[in-house]
């Protein structure tokens, strides 16, 4: 897992899959913005199961 140099995604790699998902809090001043975010990834793509 790894945020992006602005911090305003989170990328993860598992076995089969990249996830990537918005960081929606960016600063505490900002507004909370969870009650509008439902955790799931805004890319969610199966990699490739052949070695190349």
């Amino acid at each position: 897992m790894s945020f992006s140099p602005d911090s305003a995604f989170l990328a993860g790699l598992t076995n089969d899959r990249l996830l990537l998902w918005r960081n929606v809090r960016r600063s505490p001043d900002a507004p909370d913005l969870f009650d509008e975010y439902d955790g799931n990834p805004v890319l969610n793509v199966p990699l490739p199961q052949e070695k190349p």
